[in-house]
């Protein structure tokens, strides 16, 4: 069988975050806010500028070397208060950028301004340091008073030792803040922060865990989650560890490559590390399912060059093993077959699915993802058969899907369809718009 590897959304979005300015181009003609400024407060990164006027919001874009900018809010607010933790970026104090585009919506999407002017500050971590001055917002965000919607979908396993938390994403939230108790119905002390939909309780107490999510918008929490809970008992009922793969081989075969391992003991899948060739080097893997161990490689497109491959295995719990060692394979096209064609054009999505309850003030779309597309739009009718314009979305991935949110639902009637949208470098048009889904409010 052959695996077909998508390339992640979220991989590309993030290496390839600069293209915002070449993006943000589009809309020279709005003027970018004046007057950018970045300070430190007790609670975070403070950002404030000035109005403009005649625009429909403002785009925060942040990022560490003052080129490659990635987005973080879209606010309609003048200010914003960064409290996210910057130390994965590297020793801290780092130095942090900021852009702000003004943005304006239009029939044909979103116009953004140039993003020309950068402002930065230095971050030193968190303190309640009496010589920074306080936020006005809190620390979190423009200061919306609306609550987000509670975190559904709270689950919970311990792993190696620690407990692995995981719920669904809210729309509009900046970050959840995770809570432990040692009973369900009180004593729920915050045990951290994130950005994501997960985290880690690395020392989780020996006996019963009770577990709570909220979500934060700005200054906003939202009501807690359904508990959930973990009962952790002695280190000694812990799996065995698994050892690193052996044998690993990388043959061609044909316009694919043949990659196998020998089997380890107690693993119930294997990821199977790769890096492709330029423009594609970049490390992703695929999971084959044990007692599977090999696995055929064919790309929509094949670089001829060095392709890289290593194996771990991982067992029910997700606990992984040591990589294995590294093996190259150099690949040559034959000039037949799908490994030695050129795509024109991205796959049209499938599966569209909306939701959106009538208490909600959003719609959600989601829908299967597309090979080598590294973004996606949204687009609305009053009619099936009738005009679409593009909307501006929120954008993400839920449960191995594309997702995008509609935060300004029309009321009655409506229809949606989604567009797969191409890097310019790899010389692919974008796919056609998708079948419509419809949502009635």
């Amino acid at each position: 069988m052959k695996h077909f590897y998508c390339l992640s959304f979220v991989l590309l979005s993030v290496l390839l975050a600069g293209c915002g300015k070449d993006d943000a181009g589009a809309g020279a003609t709005i003027p970018d806010p004046a007057g950018l400024t970045a300070r430190a407060t007790q609670r975070g990164i403070r950002i404030e500028w000035q109005a403009v006027a005649g625009v429909d919001g403002y785009m925060v874009q942040s990022g560490y070397d003052g080129e490659l900018f990635g987005n973080i809010s879209t606010t309609g607010a003048t200010s914003y208060t960064d409290n996210r933790d910057h130390s994965s970026a590297g020793e801290t104090p780092v130095r942090v950028y900021y852009r702000v585009l003004s943005l304006r919506n239009g029939p044909d999407g979103t116009l953004f301004s140039a993003g020309n002017s950068v402002t930065s500050c230095l971050w030193s971590g968190f303190a309640d340091d009496p010589d920074l001055p306080d936020d006005p917002s809190g620390g979190t965000g423009d200061g919306s008073e609306s609550l987000p919607a509670t975190p559904e979908g709270l689950s919970a396993r311990l792993s190696g030792g620690s407990v692995q938390l995981s719920w669904r994403a809210v729309p509009d939230a900046d970050r959840y803040r995770v809570y432990r108790s040692a009973e369900s119905g009180s004593g729920y002390v915050q045990l951290t922060s994130v950005a994501g939909t997960s985290a880690a309780d690395a020392s989780p107490r020996q006996g019963l865990n009770y577990y709570r999510v909220t979500a934060c918008r700005g200054s906003a929490e939202s009501e807690p989650s359904d508990w959930v809970r973990v009962e952790v008992s002695d280190a000694a009922d812990e799996p065995a560890e698994l050892t690193a793969p052996t044998g690993v081989r990388a043959v061609q075969s044909g316009n694919a490559i043949t990659v196998s391992w020998n089997a380890v003991p107690g693993a119930a899948r294997y990821q199977v590390w790769n890096v492709r060739p330029a423009p594609y080097d970049i490390e992703t893997f695929e999971t084959i399912s044990a007692p599977a161990t090999s696995a055929d490689f064919e790309w929509s497109r094949m670089v001829d060059g060095t392709y890289t491959f290593w194996v771990v295995a991982a067992d029910a719990d997700y606990n992984l093993s040591e990589p294995s060692a590294r093996v190259t394979c150099s690949f040559r096209s034959s000039g037949s077959g799908s490994g030695g064609g050129t795509l024109e054009k991205l796959d049209t999505p499938t599966g569209l699915e909306a939701y959106s309850r009538p208490t909600d003030s959003f719609v959600q779309i989601s829908f299967e993802e597309v090979t080598l597309a590294y973004r996606y739009e949204l687009y609305r009718s009053r009619s099936a058969s009738g005009s679409y314009s593009r909307i501006t979305a929120v954008s993400g991935t839920s449960g191995g899907r594309g997702v995008l949110v509609d935060q300004n639902p029309l009321s009655g009637t409506s229809y949606y369809k989604v567009k797969a949208v191409a890097l310019d470098y790899l010389g692919i048009e974008d796919s056609d718009l998708s079948d419509w889904v419809r949502v009635i409010r």
